[in-house]
């Protein structure tokens, strides 16, 4: 893996970790107020948290592997060929290709 990708994955983890938190703190605050409402049945109070992001993500194996993860094809157009980072293209052929 390239020293440009592996920046990019330090880069991306630091800018996930706020908005992951914000989430969390989000999640609980709704989980509060709801359980103070009357009437609410718990059996029905069931939040998920699924993750959607592209490949540029470059997420480990191991996170990949997780239920709660989708990773949407994004195509990309170079020199009027179609690629998708992945699957016909890897990360340092698309920096190749575009430096």
């Amino acid at each position: 893996m390239s020293n440009q990708v592996i920046s990019l994955k330090k880069k991306s983890k630091n800018l996930a970790r706020p908005c992951l938190n914000m989430l969390n703190r989000l999640t609980y605050e709704v989980t509060e107020i709801a359980l103070d409402l009357p009437g609410i049945n718990l059996e029905f109070l069931v939040m998920k948290l699924a993750v959607i992001t592209d490949s540029s993500a470059y997420l480990e194996a191991k996170t990949l592997q997780r239920e709660n993860v989708f990773i949407l094809d994004i195509p990309v157009n170079i020199d009027g060929e179609e690629y998708v980072e992945g699957v016909n293209l890897t990360a340092d052929q698309f920096y190749h290709k575009n430096g």
